[in-house]
């Protein structure tokens, strides 16, 4: 092969050149939000504000959407250009589903696309305030069964604690929501340590709590305010690694059981068997804490319980339930 073949096969395409250093520029330049960012499931989102935007610029504020989670420029490439109008106009086509969580996306956070793509936000603001968003919303869809009513109470009594510098942590039927399984709930229940009495005392008028459980409870602005003691497997760790959810202090997953087993009650027995079914109950842990056999039989039933209703065998999980050697009692408080 002649030097003067050899040097023609060399020669790019100078157009094509610069559209590919193009290319791969605005790619490094957009920012990727996965679904965990975003809260549409399936899809990578690219986000680029208006001095990176090339050709994009031209047409206005607009993000692109690309199915599946790998974040290649082939995805990008392939991409969905939606504009950032309202409504949102999509520049190509997407599934029902994913199309519905995109206009989502885009009305939930039109507002910061538009600052960032006008360059009032950079790229750390952007993403902070998306991420929190989507993390308000999934905080929001848990707490959205509690009556504000309690909500507010539980505030106001958290505030209080904070203010007497009482460690505390939420339990009971506001916790489980936090932690997966919303559901109503008509009163506040707060694990403590039993030193915290003197304290409780000055919201008002203290009561012994029924159940096996230890502690008070108090009447503030007419719900019912359960002060738990730590006792019965329960420790000050459970307190101080609390997760947080809505601004409050929630008592983990573990500790969570072992109150609900120590309450006693139907409604605490199906507590603890939706958190099962969601996986969200560390089950070998659990059985460790509870010291006394009978308290194990019981755990263990109750994951037999919710093996049961995950298979759908419903009726096999009520005999499971029905032959426990210590039955929930049924009471009208609801926790």
């Amino acid at each position: 092969m002649s030097a003067k073949k050899q040097s023609d096969d060399k020669k790019v395409d100078p157009l094509a050149e610069r559209v590919a250093e193009r290319y791969a520029f605005e790619s490094f330049a957009m920012s990727t939000l996965r679904p965990s960012d975003t809260g549409v499931e399936g899809v990578v989102i690219w986000v680029s504000a208006c001095e990176f935007g090339g050709a994009d610029s031209q047409h206005g504020p607009r993000i692109k959407v690309s199915l599946g989670t790998k974040i290649t420029p082939e995805a990008r490439q392939k991409a969905v250009s939606v504009r950032i109008t309202d409504p949102a106009e999509f520049l190509g086509d997407l599934l029902g589903k994913t199309k519905k969580q995109v206009v989502k996306f885009v009305d939930d956070n039109r507002d910061t696309l538009l600052r960032y793509w006008n360059g009032d936000l950079s790229t750390r603001e952007m993403l902070d305030l998306i991420v929190k968003r989507v993390a308000d919303r999934h905080v929001l869809e848990k707490v959205a069964m509690i009556p504000l009513a309690v909500m507010s109470v539980a505030k106001k009594v958290s505030a209080f604690l904070e203010k007497h510098h009482v460690p505390y942590a939420i339990a009971a039927g506001m916790a489980v929501s936090m932690h997966g399984h919303p559901r109503m709930t008509k009163d506040v229940d707060i694990l403590v340590s039993s030193s915290a009495l003197k304290v409780i005392k000055k919201l008002g008028k203290t009561s012994p709590i029924s159940g096996h459980l230890s502690g008070v409870s108090v009447v503030v602005d007419g719900i019912d305010v359960n002060f738990v003691f730590l006792g019965k497997g329960l420790r000050p760790d459970d307190i101080r690694s609390a997760d947080h959810f809505a601004g409050l202090p929630v008592v983990g997953v573990e500790p969570f059981v072992l109150m609900k087993l120590g309450a006693g009650r139907a409604q605490d027995t199906a507590d603890i068997v939706q958190l099962l079914k969601l996986g969200k109950v560390p089950v070998g842990d659990v059985t460790k804490r509870l010291t006394n056999v009978n308290d194990r039989d019981d755990f263990q039933q109750v994951v037999e319980m919710a093996e049961l209703e995950k298979a759908g065998d419903n009726k096999k999980a009520r005999r499971v339930f029905l032959g426990m050697k210590r039955p929930p009692r049924v009471r009208k408080r609801t926790a």
